[in-house]
Formats: C-alpha cells, sequence, structure tokens
C-alpha cells in the first residue's frame, strides 16, 4: 500500500522484506527577509507534523526562502492501516 498526493513527497527507504515511505509536504515561503522563528501552532500526534528544522535560502535580491517538510500521515505499508493523520497543520513565521 502507498499514500501519494500532489506536492507531497515520499521518504523511501528499505524496512527488510519491503520498501517503507513516510509521506511529507515540502514547505516554501518566499519572503523578504528572513524570519527570526518559526513554530509549529499546533499540537500533532507522533510522528507527524515537523522536526523543527528550517533552511533558509537566500536570494541575490535580499529576499530569502524558508524551507521545511512536514509529515502528513504516519501508516503501516504492509497492511494499509492508517495509524494517524490530520487535515491541517500550522505554523507562524516571523
Amino acid at each position: 500500500f502507498m499514500y501519494t498526493a500532489p506536492g507531497a513527497i515520499p521518504r523511501t527507504y528499505w524496512a527488510g522484506a519491503y520498501d517503507n515511505e513516510d509521506m511529507y509536504f515540502g514547505v516554501q515561503l518566499h519572503l523578504d527577509s528572513a524570519p527570526t522563528t518559526v513554530t509549529e501552532t499546533g499540537a500533532y500526534p507522533s510522528p507527524l507534523g515537523w522536526g523543527g528544522g528550517v533552511h533558509l535560502d537566500d536570494h541575490a535580491d535580499g529576499t530569502v526562502s524558508a524551507l521545511w517538510r512536514v509529515r502528513l500521515i504516519d501508516f503501516d505499508p504492509e497492511t494499509g492501516v492508517l495509524g494517524a493523520d490530520v487535515p491541517l497543520f500550522a505554523y507562524t513565521v516571523e
């Protein structure tokens, strides 16, 4: 079993007898200046959400892109059983 969706990127890795995939959505915000903080404002069941890492990509025109990934769902690829999902994730960018 495998989930897919527009904009979602699977992280695929070998799990012994099968390929395992974790579904992530890549967030990319184009900003006028670098943020001082990015905060996940909701409480989500583990392992959903993000790990707290944000990559800042500086551009020649002085703008910056903030990039991070959000784990969308948790499921068992052998049985197809969905362990956890959340319809909306919220973040504050300051």
